[in-house]
């Protein structure tokens, strides 16, 4: 999935820089070299990778009849699927999620968020990953972050309640929600739950992998 959508993934950001921009020292990569790349991670080739698990079928076309505008299916389950915790803003997140719980909600099934990057974790969580990696915690979240960047993710893996994540919490008002059906689950949870017989940390590797080597092919030709 990864090879087959690396032209649109590693394409160029447009418009590029302006001499303004370029005059501050800024390059493509430092300006928004990653905004084409995760556009083009979350659409569509999240979704294919998803599509790879027998428990989701991708839905091929916007407005595909009977699945309420959501990205994925099963007999039990409706799927959207977002590449970041933050790519729906503020109130943004309640109004897309809203139709499709409901179309969930009106034919008695289960709907789940599927995020593939939620967020930071919190210190405690980066302290532990820090002294995993014998590397010092002694500095503030936002060091540590960075640090741990270069060697792990240090994202949050959750399997929660729909209304516990990012601007959704006005979902539990909804008549039908359900908080054992209706979920959000990111990261690592998002692997183990669509793939249940492979270790999660070994599909995030392979999807590194792969789009390490896919960068790299593409620089040894510049």
């Amino acid at each position: 999935m990864i090879r087959n959508n690396a032209d649109d993934l590693f394409a160029p950001n447009t418009p590029g820089l302006t001499p303004y921009e370029k005059a501050a020292g800024f390059v493509e990569s430092t300006r928004s070299g990653s905004k084409q790349f995760g556009n083009k991670l979350g659409k569509p080739t999240l979704e294919q990778i998803w599509d790879c698990s027998e428990l989701f079928t991708r839905v091929t076309s916007d407005g595909e009849d009977g699945k309420g505008g959501c990205d994925g299916y099963n007999p039990n389950e409706y799927f959207e699927s977002k590449s970041r915790h933050n790519t729906m803003k503020g109130s943004q997140a309640y109004d897309e999620i809203l139709p499709k719980l409901k179309h969930a909600i009106s034919e008695g099934k289960k709907f789940t968020l599927l995020v593939l990057v939620d967020k930071k974790m919190l210190r405690k969580d980066l302290v532990k990953m820090c002294k995993r990696h014998g590397i010092s915690h002694e500095e503030n979240v936002e060091t540590l972050y960075a640090r741990l960047t270069e060697i792990d993710d240090p994202h949050r893996s959750q399997k929660i309640p729909l209304h516990q994540g990012s601007g959704l919490s006005k979902v539990e008002k909804i008549t039908g929600y359900d908080q054992t059906k209706h979920r959000w689950i990111s990261g690592l949870e998002a692997f183990k739950y669509l793939f249940p017989n492979h270790s999660p940390e070994k599909i995030r590797d392979l999807i590194t992998n792969c789009i390490e080597k896919e960068y790299t092919k593409r620089n040894s030709k510049n």
